[in-house]
């Protein structure tokens, strides 16, 4: 994230292409069809049938589902990690651009008063 300067009144922020892995997303839980996770804050629920929550050796911890070929389960190993899409592949999308730009000039207005407020002398 750039600030803004006052010679530079422009805001920048970065986003990496790499997917998120569904354990960073607050909620997500095991069941017994599978794991439960809540990705969009006003969207609804979704179960992954036949994951399941696990922590490796390396302590990291994370969503799962046994490897298949040709529709029939591979065996215990290899396991494949669930990740969601990446902030790239959904900043992508105009509608998502089109939301963020409107938050953003929102937000801009909210804390140029507020600054504002704070830099003017009391009394004025």
């Amino acid at each position: 994230m750039g600030k803004a300067r006052t010679g530079d009144l422009t805001a920048r922020f970065t986003v990496f292409a790499k997917p998120s892995p569904l354990t960073d997303f607050r909620g997500t839980r095991q069941t017994a069809r599978g794991v439960s996770v809540k990705i969009k804050t006003k969207g609804a629920r979704k179960t992954i049938r036949g994951a399941f929550l696990v922590r490796f050796k390396s302590g990291r911890f994370t969503a799962v589902t046994r490897r298949t070929i040709g529709g029939k389960r591979v065996g215990r190993l290899p396991v494949d990690q669930l990740f969601s899409t990446s902030a790239v592949g959904a900043l992508g999308k105009p509608r998502v651009l089109v939301a963020l730009e409107a938050h953003a000039r929102k937000r801009y207005a909210i804390e140029l008063a507020h600054e504002i407020k704070r830099l003017l002398p009391k009394g004025t």
